[in-house]
């Protein structure tokens, strides 16, 4: 009877452990784009507020890239 938990056991441990791998890779990953983020929209805020045309226009760029994180985000969100 003991041969048959423990394997069990042990087979959850495995398991608990990819889960726990998989979800820390996961946060780091959302941490490291939630860093970019950030500087993304202070790039963005810092090139509204200067109103030089070249900065305006590359905004639409860089509005795209912060969609683009967020899909990102949530993407890897819904995996865990």
């Amino acid at each position: 009877m003991k041969d048959d938990i423990f394997p069990a056991i042990a087979n959850g441990s495995q398991i608990d452990t990819k889960l726990r791998q998989t979800f820390q890779k996961n946060f780091v990953q959302v941490q490291n784009i939630l860093d970019q983020k950030r500087l993304l929209i202070n790039e963005i805020n810092q090139n509204h507020e200067l109103k030089i045309p070249y900065n305006l226009t590359r905004n639409v760029g860089l509005i795209r890239e912060l969609t683009n994180n967020i899909r990102s985000v949530v993407d890897l969100c819904r995996s865990l």
